[in-house]
């Protein structure tokens, strides 16, 4: 049985988006939803007064919690937003409870109780938090916002029902994680996507649309990116990814390192590129350091060993990262088999991946190459 206990913010109650949504998605064979009643203000930008109300709503939380016997449960959710971040990851502390929480705007003073199993969600501009304190502390659990503010939301509404969706996706993923699919139940479900109407070209153009997302929120601003691409379909997501940041103002060099794509439609994609500030490059001693690297060198059909060309197009995106640039994989770091976890010698260490429709056994069996994993939905679901 699943419990989920819901801790709201000074204003903020369980009705509210964030909350609304994320306890739907928690499936609760219990729900407790904690109550405040406190007036006091002027607690933004004030810490001292900050941690009174925290005291005080803590008080309020733990009766409310007492009578919960919570070993009765195989899985406990705690759903937080503002302060409340700071009660749940308190009572967490406190009680010893082994629980999931989902930490939306959380504060500064949160990880102070050192929240484990944790996912938070924070905007740039939240006025409420010390932004880099927060992201310094919750490292690759936390996912950041550009331009969102307290509640995640700015002036514009569009882009506030996108960045909810994206939360609450992620929400979803975290409570609710899907099965691992192995690379040939991958490749039968992208043929019958495509079968009932979802074509390999958009299935392509969604990955390296929501990568690009993902790579986004790891780097805001615009900077210098390399795409290291093979020559198969993962080198397509790759060469979309490298359309999208060239439209939005980054330095894009392409590293096509086997050569031509051999595939359609990553070749369709490919020929794109020459008509954008695209910098595409065969000699490695060409690349340029990079803020990002997106590794779409191998996907889900790699195993045995990397070939040479291959094993220095790893070496080359090593070099990088260990120079300080960001490495994300698409799908996989290259040199991983998909299904056993096994590493090739010159595996890429990723820092996070992006994997589309469900995660793969490797990204359990090789966590630690994989780095932060983030599973995106490519439209398989809704078609089939």
């Amino acid at each position: 049985m699943r419990l989920v206990v819901c801790f709201p913010g000074i204003g903020y109650h369980c009705d509210k988006p964030l909350l609304y949504y994320s306890r739907r998605l928690a499936r609760a064979d219990r729900e407790v939803l904690v109550q405040y009643a406190y007036q006091k203000p002027g607690l933004r930008g004030n810490p001292a007064a900050l941690r009174t109300a925290l005291d005080a709503l803590y008080a309020q939380a733990e009766p409310q919690l007492a009578d919960i016997a919570w070993a009765d449960y195989d899985e406990v959710v705690f759903l937080a937003k503002s302060i409340g971040t700071a009660v749940a990851a308190a009572y967490a502390q406190r009680h010893g409870i082994a629980c999931k929480l989902v930490l939306y705007t959380p504060l500064e003073m949160t990880y102070d109780f050192a929240p484990k199993n944790a996912l938070a969600f924070l905007g740039t501009v939240d006025p409420w938090s010390d932004v880099s304190a927060v992201t310094a502390k919750a490292g690759k659990a936390l996912y950041l916002y550009p331009g969102a503010n307290h509640s995640l939301e700015c002036d514009d509404v569009a882009k506030n029902l996108a960045v909810l969706q994206d939360v609450m996706a992620k929400t979803r993923q975290f409570l609710c994680p899907a099965a691992a699919v192995t690379a040939a139940e991958m490749k039968a479900l992208e043929k019958a996507a495509d079968a009932h109407g979802l074509l390999y070209p958009q299935m392509m153009e969604n990955a390296g649309r929501a990568a690009y997302r993902e790579l986004t929120r790891c780097c805001p601003a615009p900077g210098r990116l390399l795409v290291v691409a093979g020559k198969g379909n993962n080198g397509g997501d790759g060469f979309v990814i490298a359309r999208l940041a060239a439209a939005d103002g980054w330095r894009v060099q392409v590293l096509p390192a086997e050569g031509a794509p051999q595939t359609r439609d990553a070749a369709a994609n490919y020929a794109l590129l020459p008509a954008l500030p695209v910098e595409l490059v065969t000699d490695a001693a060409a690349v340029q350091q990079a803020d990002v690297v997106v590794d779409a060198l191998y996907g889900t059909g790699f195993h045995g060993s990397l070939r040479p060309a291959g094993a220095a197009a790893c070496a080359v995106m090593q070099a990088q990262r260990q120079a300080g640039a960001l490495v994300l994989a698409v799908d996989l770091p290259s040199g991983v088999h998909a299904d056993t976890g096994d590493a090739a010698p010159g595996t890429v260490q990723a820092d996070i991946t992006v994997t589309f429709h469900a995660p793969k056994p490797a990204h359990t069996r090789a966590a630690a190459l994989c780095g932060q994993v983030v599973v995106v939905d490519i439209g398989i679901n809704a078609v089939l």
